[in-house]
């Protein structure tokens, strides 16, 4: 069948060298030995990324434990003259039980 690349040796996927690092044997994936910076090894690269990484999400679960609850800039907190209180839009602002305007809207 011509066309369809007879003729041709058939390709393979070529593993020269990681990092253009000439110890590095043809054929592996990945060696946790072979260098990466200034003398550092890419097993030691990965495991100081794996420390930042867990460092960081700890951090992240600390601060979200700790922060205080926000201030939604989308909601309010009003009390009515009929005595309903509660949350409402910014946006709407009127009290759900006597449809007067509330908090923010009660100037406008």
């Amino acid at each position: 069948m011509p066309g369809f690349g007879w003729g041709f040796p058939p390709r393979r996927p070529v593993f020269r060298t990681c990092f253009r690092n000439p110890g590095f044997q043809e054929g592996k994936i990945m060696d946790f030995s072979a260098p990466v910076y200034q003398g550092y090894t890419l097993g030691q690269a990965l495991g100081l990324a794996g420390i930042v990484a867990g460092l960081f999400i700890v951090f992240l679960v600390l601060k979200k434990l700790f922060s205080g609850k926000r201030e939604s800039i989308h909601t309010q907190a009003v009390r009515c003259s009929c005595g309903w209180q509660g949350r409402i839009s910014s946006l709407a602002g009127k009290c759900p039980k006597c449809n007067l305007p509330l908090g923010d809207r009660k100037a406008r």
